[in-house]
Order: structure tokens, then sequence, then C-alpha cells
């Protein structure tokens, strides 16, 4: 695609084919530039929009989505703007339009999981299950339902089930770089470090080069007790990201442990 892309600069298809395949893999940064070029050669709207929005919404730029989608009547649009503004903390607004939603298709997945989670910021727990057992029972095939689900067990405490819905939606959608990494965080928790091992892996095969990875990476050399590798992936991230401090920290861990010997001078 890049050859495509640097062989004919104003070739649409080959943007839009770029941009998705970069948002897949999870570098959101470089989907919003090549889906941003390919909308201002002339994409179709209903090709470029959505994923363009899923890019700039995963960076947080959810003024832009807000702009982007006002005044939206089509559905997908509709959830879009809703989330957004539940990021911004326009509650009210966001609730209006998922009610909107939910009158025309009441099992939208997108619309009952975002509800699920109004209601858990309103701690009505029992609401919230409800809703995401819906969104799951009818949209089984919905990763980010499956992922609530699972980030909303783990918040109780009910790991087996967390991880059970986490692999879940990987099934659903075996690309999903954060449902891998959610997955490999809590079997390093659960000491089933072989199982984390083999998510990271997995994980890998879309972003190698992902922070988080790396970091989680990290994570699994310490809790094995590989201080060597938990220097290697830690100043990989340092060498970028010198303040990154959870990867500094590694959650209070011993810092001598896992900065070069030349980074502890900084007096």
């Amino acid at each position: 695609m890049k050859n495509a892309v640097a062989a004919n600069p104003s070739d649409v298809e080959a943007r839009l084919a770029l941009g998705k395949l970069y948002l897949e893999t999870g570098d959101v940064v470089a989907a919003e530039k090549e889906l941003s070029k390919a909308q201002s050669l002339g994409a179709p709207p209903g090709r470029v929009q959505m994923p363009l929005l899923k890019a700039l919404s995963t960076q947080g730029q959810f003024d832009k989505v807000l702009k982007e989608t006002e005044g939206a009547s089509d559905v997908a649009l509709m959830t879009m703007r809703a989330n957004a503004l539940m990021a911004t903390n326009k509650q009210k607004e966001a609730a209006e339009i998922f009610g909107k939603v939910l009158s025309v298709q009441p099992d939208n997945a997108e619309a009952l999981i975002g509800t699920a989670r109004q209601a858990a910021i309103a701690n009505d727990m029992d609401a919230a299950a409800r809703l995401t057992a819906q969104a799951v029972e009818k949209s089984p095939r919905s990763a980010d339902a499956w992922m609530f689900k699972g980030d909303m067990a783990r918040s109780q405490g009910k790991l087996e089930e967390a991880e059970a819905a986490y692999a879940r939606a990987i099934e659903a959608e075996p690309a999903h770089r954060s449902a891998q990494l959610e997955l490999a965080t809590l079997q390093i928790a659960r000491k089933k470090f072989d199982a984390a091992k083999a998510s990271l892996a997995a994980a890998a095969k879309n972003n190698a080069n992902s922070m988080q990875l790396v970091y989680t990476q990290a994570l699994l050399a310490y809790e094995q007790k590989d201080f060597a590798g938990v220097r290697e992936n830690v100043q990989k991230i340092t060498r970028v990201a010198p303040d990154h401090l959870p990867s500094v920290l590694l959650a209070g861990r011993p810092i001598s442990i896992l900065l070069p010997t030349s980074r502890l001078n900084w007096r």
C-alpha cells in the first residue's frame, strides 16, 4: 500500500486502504493522516468518515469528532457523537442521543454500551450489567461490547469473568490490540505467564512498537524476575518518551533496576 501511495499520491483507493490498515494495526496518527488525505482527494464520505472519526476519537480529539458529526442523522455517526460528548463530560446531551438511537434500534450495541457506561458512572451497576448483557446477547460479534463487559467485571474483582470477556472480544475481532493487551495484563496479575506471553505475541503482530505493548512486556518480565528484560523494554520507551512514568517506575518498582546507570546520575 505504501508503494502504491508513493507511486501515485492522488490515488484515493490506496490512501483509503492504507489508512484503514494503519487503523487496524493501532497506528492512529498515521491512519488520520492517510484518511484525511483521502477525504481531501474526494473519497466518498460513507467510506472515509467513520474510520477517520475512529482515528480521531482514539487520539482523544473529541472536539474534531463533534465538529464532524454536528447535525448527524446516521445512527453510526450519532453514536460516535454521543461517545465524544460523554468524553467531554456532556452526559445529558450524550444520553439524549443514545436514547434517540435506541428508540429506532433497541439492540444497537454501541448505544447500549454507551448507556451502560453512563449507568456505571452514576453507580447504577445493576442497570449497567443489564444493558451490557443485552449488548453481548444481541451483538455477540461486537468486540467493544465484550471489552466493556470485561472492564466492568474486572473493576468488580470478577477476574475469571473478565478474562473470558476479553477472550470473546478477541474472538470477535482478532486484530483488536487493546483486547490482547488487557487480556495479557489480567493474565499477568493472575500469574498466568505463558498465557500472557501468547497474548502479547498476538498483539505484537499488529503493532510491535506500541508503547503500551512494550510496557506490558516489561511488566511481564518483572513478574518473572527477568530484570534484563525489564531494563530492555523500559529503555525502548524512555528513549522516545523519557517522562513515561509507568515505565520508569513500573508501579513503584526499584528505579535502579529499570534505568541504565547513565540516567541515574541526574544531579
